[in-house]
């Protein structure tokens, strides 16, 4: 497992980011292991027993109990503050005046899932939290950097701004390697496990893997994916998608998630940046039709469709895909039958194999596909028409995901 220091951060600082700092060895992690993901944004080292005004979302709180009078019952009453706040965690000094923590206290966060952590007082907890505290300010200066990323993706460029980015940008590299990633979709859609930490990981584990300081690193993200530049340095493309696909193995390690992850074309110019985020995000989606999990997809090894992503109209592969398959419409009715060509097709119209895998007697195949025959008078067999299915096919597989996506 990679482990982060103080000295390099996570694009959004994490509970788990912090307790994989240097002092934090010194640190016993009680409860609230499941919420490790969870931001942080600050944190507040209190020395009064009312800590509600230092409360807020995303906040560590930590004490040493100087005017607590009853421990355990003080410290079960900020947990529930905490938890209440969606706070991100409480570290307890241990010491003077908390010695020792109940059972019935590390329990309690337990069951509210916060962080609950101790560590001895002493000159190391109160350097720890200097430590933590210029990580939260260096995290916050990092979200900054994915505005630049935003502006070249979205937005149209002056002269004068072409220019300054390419100073920036350009001004220690040749060229840049663009690259998007997706969090694998849980198979239960009601989980609502948040992925946007494993994100910020991921983010961080490539960032360390290139050797990107941190105000170098140009990254942005979406709702669902993440976009990034890094940096080719003189790798040649089997050595930056190895690097890669070391940072995707470290992350199912560290987190249990899986990604798809796109790579573009070379960037070497500032007006090539949207088309390289472009390619890669389209490498992503490439994926996602073809059912791939887990997995590294070049944008130059999307095949044909290369060809449906770079058209700016949809509705001339559309009308490809009707004039082929206009008899046979993405029809409840029809599905079977559809899913029975596509079946017959992958498998090299091959009776058998198709018949296996669609769990069907060969006399019900076959039936089938002369049903399919004489609806849109093509014979998967020839050659050219196999070739025309195929594309149809896959066009139609191109349009429903982007009409999924929305």
């Amino acid at each position: 497992m990679l482990f982060l220091l103080c000295e390099r951060y996570v694009i959004q600082l994490t509970v788990y980011d912090i307790l994989e700092m240097k002092r934090m060895g010194k640190c016993r992690l009680l409860a609230g292991e499941e919420n490790l993901g969870h931001p942080v944004r600050w944190i507040h080292l209190i020395y009064e027993k009312d800590i509600r005004k230092w409360i807020n979302r995303d906040m560590i709180v930590a004490t040493d109990g100087l005017e607590f009078t009853n421990p355990e019952e003080d410290l079960s009453e900020i947990l529930y503050e905490l938890s209440d706040a969606d706070a991100a965690g409480l570290i307890v000094l241990i010491g003077l005046h908390v010695n020792v923590i109940s059972p019935r206290v590390t329990e309690l966060a337990r069951k509210l899932g916060v962080p609950f952590f101790t560590i001895i007082d002493g000159m190391d907890a109160r350097k720890l939290m200097t430590d933590i505290a210029q990580a939260c300010v260096r995290s916050q200066k990092d979200d900054m950097h994915s505005d630049v990323l935003k502006k070249l993706m979205y937005f149209p460029l002056s002269d004068n701004e072409k220019d300054r980015y390419s100073r920036l940008i350009f001004c220690d590299e040749d060229s840049y390697v663009p690259i998007c990633f997706e969090v694998d979709a849980d198979d239960n859609e009601d989980s609502g496990k948040d992925t946007h930490w494993a994100s910020d990981r991921m983010l961080s584990f490539i960032r360390n893997k290139f050797d990107i300081v941190p105000a170098h690193f140009l990254y942005y993200r979406e709702k669902e994916y993440c976009a990034a530049m890094l940096p080719s340095s003189g790798k040649n493309s089997d050595e930056i998608v190895s690097l890669i696909d070391a940072a995707r193995k470290e992350i199912f390690r560290a987190t249990g998630e899986t990604f798809c992850i796109g790579i573009g074309s070379d960037v070497d110019c500032i007006d090539k940046v949207r088309t390289g985020i472009s390619q890669a995000r389209a490498a992503v989606d490439s994926l996602h039709m073809c059912h791939r999990s887990d997995d590294i997809r070049l944008y130059e090894d999307m095949g044909v469709y290369r060809i449906f992503f770079s058209m700016s109209d949809d509705r001339q592969l559309r009308k490809i895909s009707d004039n082929i398959l206009g008899n046979l419409p993405d029809t409840e009715e029809n599905r079977m039958l559809l899913d029975t060509l596509g079946s017959y097709i992958s498998n090299g119209c091959n009776l058998a194999r198709t018949a296996e895998n669609l769990y069907i007697h060969r006399n019900t195949l076959k039936y089938r596909l002369n049903k399919v025959r004489e609806l849109i008078d093509e014979d998967p067999c020839d050659v050219n028409e196999n070739f025309r299915l195929h594309l149809a096919f896959k066009i139609r597989k191109y349009l429903a995901l982007k009409e999924m996506k929305g």
